[in-house]
């Protein structure tokens, strides 16, 4: 179970007078100004008794430095497989307010579900892909199209970097297979093949990156 916490400060500088982070029950998870805090347990009171110490101590930290919260993106999230507490809410505490509960919280551009499934994420990054496909489509137009290595460089830049954005984190989703169309279409841009082209000859005939193989053709595999 954890707590999501969006800071407007950065937490870690690089002089030696630097402020270190508190003492907290939970673990603390911090990428530039973006910090989580997660706690584990088997009852929920404990996980929020827990959470709501620790915002209390980041809140003394927090004063002591002149720093401020931006409660508006700090939320609560829980993450476990146990479909009786599905719609339980976590009730943590900051100041004399709950903080908004979320079952689906994006951290560091990966949406995480409650079951850690990443269908919603997959689902967005299908619509992200699919208009970069489309505009690369627009690019090896049939009559003046680009050469094979603009296409390439163009699909490298618009498609694998989303494509594999975070992708060890999301990639044994069982929803992996919504992207894969997408992303085949890309490859076959890149070699200008026919769509009854075999789809395991693809990422080696445009020289795609192992991972992007991986997602792309054989998820069973990770």
């Amino acid at each position: 179970m954890a707590s999501h916490r969006d800071l407007s400060w950065r937490p870690y500088c690089s002089t030696s007078t630097s402020p270190t982070l508190p003492t907290t029950i939970s673990r603390k998870c911090a990428y530039a100004d973006d910090l989580a805090i997660m706690h584990a347990d088997g009852d929920w009171q404990a996980v929020e008794g827990a959470l709501s110490k620790d915002m209390a101590t980041l809140g003394e930290y927090l004063q002591t430095w002149k720093l401020k919260l931006t409660t508006t993106k700090t939320v609560s999230a829980v993450l476990h497989l146990n479909n009786k507490e599905a719609k339980g809410e976590l009730k943590v505490n900051f100041n004399n307010e709950t903080l908004a509960f979320w079952s689906e919280t994006k951290y560091l551009g990966v949406t995480l579900d409650r079951s850690l499934r990443y269908r919603r994420h997959i689902e967005s990054l299908r619509k992200k892909l699919t208009s970069r496909v489309a505009f690369l489509r627009r690019l090896a137009g049939s009559g003046w199209g680009a050469g094979a290595t603009t296409l390439r460089t163009a699909t490298q830049a618009l498609v694998h970097s989303t494509a594999e954005y975070c992708a060890l984190v999301w990639c044994r989703s069982a929803h992996t297979r919504l992207i894969d169309p997408i992303i085949n279409d890309a490859l076959r841009i890149v070699n200008g093949c026919l769509r009854p082209t075999p789809t395991d000859n693809l990422p080696q005939s445009s020289q795609a990156s192992n991972l992007l193989r991986f997602v792309a053709v054989e998820p069973h595999y990770l």
